[in-house]
């Protein structure tokens, strides 16, 4: 694919975005920036040394071009090419509009700060010096603006309604349309919330940007008052934090530094204290969107709650429901070195489940700080309410749904022997069994098999355990042999097993790699017997491993008559 184009600013970043979104497969980007020549129908006349005699005459037939080169998966279906072209064409020419009238916004942004800080407005002066600044800090290279327009709010058969006011849009809301499409479709509650008396609407819009990233955009509204101090229009910024925006400290942040004043004066933490600068830093480490967007009780109690999380490797959720109905979003702390992929995604379908959800989206941080935080934006399908929630419920549903084998281990010791003998079995086992011992075998298996073990004393001794999977057949069983000594030949225990009657289909052996004391082994062998009469219910299991463990110790000759012990049902001493 290939694209020539005047070159200007996100125009890479918007076209692989554009790719990835559509599920296009991207192997390599090529971009030069080349300073070129057309005649005025644009057709190519020369490439010329890009040195500065020759952009100093840009302008007349001479222009810097943006030549991107990407190599994708090999696509055959023109349907699906012109699709991908059509794309491209629309991210293109949105791309086109923002930078032509990024000055614009940026100046309307400073133009709506001038007007605010000397209007008389209904609002308290501290919410009108919050979004004063913030506008100014917003211009201030923290805000990529992709979008501006004004709307009148206006009274339409009984409901109200948000109209573009003509020939105020700039970037991707040039267009005039007849009607806010997304405001129309909130339901009347929420629709209500634009006569409410405040000046500033912080929230995410429905829409992702198609430009520098896709992600959804961020919305910061200015309401309008008429002289009777009624809300009578909005001014509508689009964009997308930059990235200063996210690694500025919130102390200097505009809104953010009033935020995070109120929520360390009302958590009650002493000034200077450990807990105060746990506080700062979660604050300091809070998703910076989710931030603007969240108020002061919501936070303390999130702040309070990770601050007492610290030390205890817990797991907690905070969902926060979107002010006009159209996402949730969910924050889920949980210790460090829990947390991967495979944690991620299973938190991910667990909130889905339980949501409803149509889209998702994510970001992770996993940094020196013993907890991770994972914070999943859950998107609503149109015209679905926000569900209401078990919280407690879907927290402990999602501890259980990623909680590790060593947890689960570690619970079945404590309810197998109690919480003394636990703790010392836990540090010589927790990391003793292999990968592939915890795939086939379940923590609670894994105690009897530590039971076994730890029964046997002299390097030489020898245990056995048949039992029968719940996916044998009736003629079918495994036997497991545990070995704290040298490690054994299938030479060893081939005839034993043979001489009783029986065919051995298969085995697998695992390490255990026991902390503070010898490595163990354990070898399962697959065992079928010709009929399922010689090895069915509990005194078949005994004799069979008593006769094993006598042949093994000397006690009884190994040939042919030990089949008679399930043939027969005599035992090992009986011939």
């Amino acid at each position: 694919m290939q694209v020539v184009v005047e070159d200007m600013p996100f125009l890479v970043d918007s076209v692989v975005a554009a790719l990835t979104t559509a599920g296009v497969t991207v192997h390599e980007v090529i971009h030069p920036v080349l300073l070129v020549r057309r005649d005025v129908t644009g057709v190519l006349l020369e490439v010329l040394d890009d040195d500065p005699p020759h952009r100093s005459v840009l302008g007349t037939d001479r222009r810097v071009e943006s030549w991107i080169h990407v190599e994708i998966g090999r696509e055959t279906d023109p349907a699906a090419l012109r699709r991908i072209q059509d794309d491209l064409s629309g991210v293109l020419r949105d791309v086109a509009e923002c930078v032509e009238d990024y000055p614009k916004m940026r100046r309307a942004a400073l133009d709506v700060a001038d007007a605010i800080i000397s209007s008389q407005l209904p609002v308290a002066d501290q919410e009108v010096v919050d979004a004063e600044e913030l506008l100014r800090w917003l211009a201030d290279d923290h805000f990529t603006f992709l979008g501006y327009r004004e709307y009148r709010l206006e009274d339409s058969d009984g409901g109200d309604v948000l109209r573009p006011v003509t020939g105020t849009g700039l970037g991707i809301l040039r267009a005039d349309r007849p009607a806010s499409a997304g405001f129309a479709k909130l339901p009347p509650a929420v629709r209500a919330k634009a006569r409410e008396k405040h000046l500033l609407v912080l929230t995410k819009a429905n829409a992702r940007s198609r430009v520098h990233r896709a992600a959804h955009m961020d919305y910061v509204g200015i309401k309008v008052f008429d002289e009777t101090g009624e809300v009578v229009g909005e001014r509508r910024f689009l964009g997308l934090l930059a990235s200063s925006a996210y690694y500025e400290s919130v102390l200097r942040v505009p809104l953010l530094r009033e935020k995070a004043r109120r929520v360390m004066a009302e958590a009650g933490y002493a000034p200077g204290s450990h807990n105060a600068k746990d506080l700062l830093h979660v604050l300091e480490t809070y998703p910076r969107d989710e931030l603007f967007q969240t108020s002061v009780e919501f936070l303390v109690d999130v702040a309070r709650s990770v601050v007492g999380l610290q030390d205890r490797g817990r797991l907690r959720l905070f969902v926060r429901p979107d002010d006009y109905g159209r996402f949730l979003s969910c924050l889920v702390y949980l210790p460090r070195e829990r947390y991967n992929t495979d944690v991620r995604l299973t938190v991910q379908r667990v909130l889905i489940q339980a949501t409803g959800g149509k889209s998702i989206d994510y970001t992770a941080r996993v940094g020196e700080s013993l907890l991770a935080r994972l914070h999943v934006v859950i998107g609503m399908p149109p015209g679905q309410s926000l569900p209401d929630l078990d919280l407690p419920g879907l927290q402990a549903e999602i501890a259980a749904a990623i909680r590790d084998w060593n947890e689960e281990f570690d619970e079945a010791l404590v309810e197998a022997v109690g919480e003394e003998q636990a703790a010392s079995l836990s540090r010589r086992y927790r990391g003793a069994f292999s990968d592939g011992y915890r795939e086939d075998f379940s923590p609670r298996v894994a105690v009897a098999d530590v039971t076994m073990l730890e029964s046997l004393g002299d390097p030489a001794d020898l245990a056995v355990a048949l039992y029968h999977p719940p996916t044998a057949g009736p003629d079918e069983r495994r036997l497991k042999i545990y070995r704290t000594g040298p490690t054994l030949a299938l030479t060893q225990v081939l005839p034993i097993l043979t001489a009783l009657g029986l065919d051995v289909d298969d085995e697998w052996p695992y390490d255990i790699e026991r902390a503070g004391t010898s490595p163990a082994s354990l070898y399962d062998f697959g065992l079928r017997a010709p009929a399922a009469a010689m090895i069915a219910g509990p005194e078949a299991k005994d004799r069979l491993e008593q006769t094993f463990l006598a042949v093994w110790n000397d006690a009884a000759e190994n040939d042919n008559f030990n089949s008679l012990v399930l043939l027969g049902g005599l035992t090992s001493v009986s011939y």
